[in-house]
């Protein structure tokens, strides 16, 4: 399942509601990512045609959100890159399995502003919060940053599936897809309240597969 160029361009432009006078210019925005070879996996060379695959397609439309809130490309593509596991995992707790429910919190990825300006750490930088437990957390006296930057996931992917029928990319095949990928990420198999980046309720956890009750283990 992927996209030419020319479709995801079509993809992003009504993604981000791109006034047509502005065309060249995000056009222009979306080589300057290409020439930071982002995302990774795509640019095979001049005169090569391109072909995204929807995780290409999300890692551009993350990196273009927090390009609209004044990050510069390079640190915006490095999160986006180096988070991406943490991202990732993100997406698959929203797309969720085949029988989930339709009415759980939002999922939010935190950046932690204070791991931004250290290279390696930018692979921390992302925390995934279901909402309940984001506004539980803020509102405490000891969170931390008083400032921070959150894109909403589930906000994020629902957009994505609107704007993904112009170029053919059906809803229910993209999250097909999605329920593909393997998680990389060895702390999202333990309980999620005992990862300080991942803050997800029991019940969402436990429907991607059934728990180990012995080991206290999510085979996700």
């Amino acid at each position: 399942m992927s996209v030419t160029f020319s479709r995801l361009e079509v993809l992003l432009t009504t993604y981000f509601r791109i006034d047509p006078d502005r065309q060249g210019t995000f056009r222009a925005r979306i080589k300057q990512l290409q020439r930071l070879n982002f995302p990774t996996g795509v640019n095979v060379g001049r005169g090569a045609r391109f072909e995204y695959e929807i995780e290409h397609v999300l890692k551009l439309i993350f990196a273009f959100e927090l390009l609209a809130v004044g990050i510069p490309a390079k640190l915006a593509t490095d999160i986006v890159e180096n988070g991406w596991d943490r991202i990732s995992a993100a997406i698959q707790l929203v797309v969720g399995t085949w029988s989930c429910s339709g009415d759980q919190d939002d999922i939010y990825c935190i950046v932690a502003p204070d791991l931004l300006n250290d290279a390696s750490e930018l692979s921390n930088a992302v925390l995934v919060y279901e909402r309940g437990y984001f506004v539980e957390a803020v509102s405490r006296d000891d969170f931390k940053p008083a400032a921070m930057l959150s894109v909403n996931a589930t906000k994020l992917m629902r957009r994505f599936y609107t704007h993904g029928d112009h170029v053919r990319l059906e809803e229910r095949e993209v999250k097909n897809q999605i329920r593909q990928w393997e998680t990389m990420v060895p702390e999202l198999y333990g309980l999620a309240w005992s990862n300080d980046w991942l803050k997800m309720s029991w019940s969402r956890l436990k429907e991607h597969a059934p728990v180990d009750e012995e080991s206290d283990r999510i085979p996700f």
